[in-house]
């Protein structure tokens, strides 16, 4: 079976493993979406029982702990951080127990309801330690995984580098369409099966549009060994410290922005402006105006002080918007003929990316008359 991959970020290269040919419009892979994160492997806590998010979530994190340990990935830079959600208040304490039973019903394993946390900086009355919750150094896996690649499947591997693919001849109204039906007859043609996992290069639908994220990730002069969460209301920002692998920098945020200039035609983001304006704007003034993060951070760990906090990077998350104004909250996979899209896949996909890799290539190349993933 021939299969085609266009996107050399970890879903991508995780596809690519399956017998394929790779498509990468920049000169690496990871280069994008991929390498922009606190690089933290997700244990699977806060996703709806029963979503691909859960589920591959879970896997994926297996899967990455065994590749690592294995002799193909030895050399990323991986770590078990573990991680402590905090509730700060008798409210958040009560989320905090539906969360454990949440991520029990997920099967996240080895979890512990504590009273208070045993971190002294840190202000709690009550704690989740999740154990095996990590972090990882993110391009490095995919380097590994591009290797590994070469390894085993030897010249049925081919890696294509600053190799630009028309994403728009990839479409499923493309051969109708005069100016892209020859380049979309030829994708259809020259390949069984063509996965496209482009992240923020995701051409809008009928039904959604990627709306392009940025979180604006700080560094902390003081250390932290394991990673510490608030309860969160939204699937993305919050009060976050993340140690990075080596243990010698911790990050706080993100925050998220829009990356360029919002969609102002789109109906579908004035609902959600709408509905959700104070986030919005509170989230700008953290990321404009760090004293406002330091005062949400100061709830959490009340010795803070405004000069423990430098700015860093930028985070990148491609977040799907429906038409109605809702952040598509799953994993979302459409197939058209022999072309399959990775329409949404924010995070956890960069630690569900073998599973996810797995999931699509069996699930797409077994069932040839599906179109859309229910």
């Amino acid at each position: 079976m021939r299969i085609a991959v266009v996107g050399g970020g970890l879903v991508g290269v995780a596809t690519a493993r399956h017998l394929a040919e790779l498509f990468e419009k920049s000169n690496r892979v990871a280069g994008e979406q991929s390498g922009h994160n606190s690089g933290v492997i997700h244990a699977g806590i806060g996703y709806p029982p029963g979503s691909l998010k859960a589920r591959l979530c879970v896997q994926g994190a297996q899967y990455l702990y065994a590749f690592c340990s294995s002799e193909a990935g030895q050399q990323v830079p991986i770590r078990r951080a573990g991680k402590y959600i905090v509730a700060r208040n008798e409210t958040e304490a009560q989320r905090l127990t539906e969360l454990a039973s949440n991520a029990t019903s997920n099967g996240v394993q080895g979890l512990e309801l504590l009273d208070g946390v045993p971190l002294p900086s840190v202000r709690a009355v009550r704690s989740l330690y999740s154990p095996n919750t990590g972090v990882i150094d993110y391009p490095a896996l995919a380097q590994a995984l591009v290797e590994d690649t070469k390894a085993r499947l030897g010249a049925r591997f081919i890696l294509h580098l600053s190799s630009a693919v028309p994403l728009r001849a990839l479409e499923p109204d493309a051969v109708a369409h005069p100016q892209w039906a020859s380049a979309a007859r030829a994708w259809h043609t020259a390949w069984d099966l063509v996965m496209v996992c482009v992240g923020g290069s995701t051409r809008p639908t009928s039904q959604m549009r990627i709306l392009p994220i940025k979180g604006q990730y700080f560094e902390l002069t003081c250390r932290c060994n394991t990673t510490v969460g608030a309860w969160r209301r939204y699937p993305f920002a919050g009060v976050h410290f993340t140690p990075s692998v080596d243990g010698r920098r911790v990050w706080v945020g993100p925050t998220a922005t829009l990356f360029g200039w919002p969609p102002l035609h789109d109906p579908g983001f004035w609902r959600l402006v709408g509905r959700h304006w104070r986030f919005v704007v509170g989230q700008i003034r953290q990321e404009y105006v760090p004293l406002s993060l330091w005062r949400s951070l100061r709830e959490l760990v009340p010795d803070l002080q405004p000069q423990d906090l430098r700015r860093s990077f930028y985070g990148i998350r491609a977040q799907a918007l429906t038409r109605d104004g809702v952040l598509l909250n799953d994993f979302h996979f459409e197939r058209n003929q022999n072309i399959v899209h990775v329409r949404n896949a924010p995070s956890p996909a960069a630690t569900s990316c073998m599973a996810i890799a797995e999931y699509v290539v069996t699930r797409f190349s077994l069932d040839q008359h599906s179109e859309n993933d229910p």
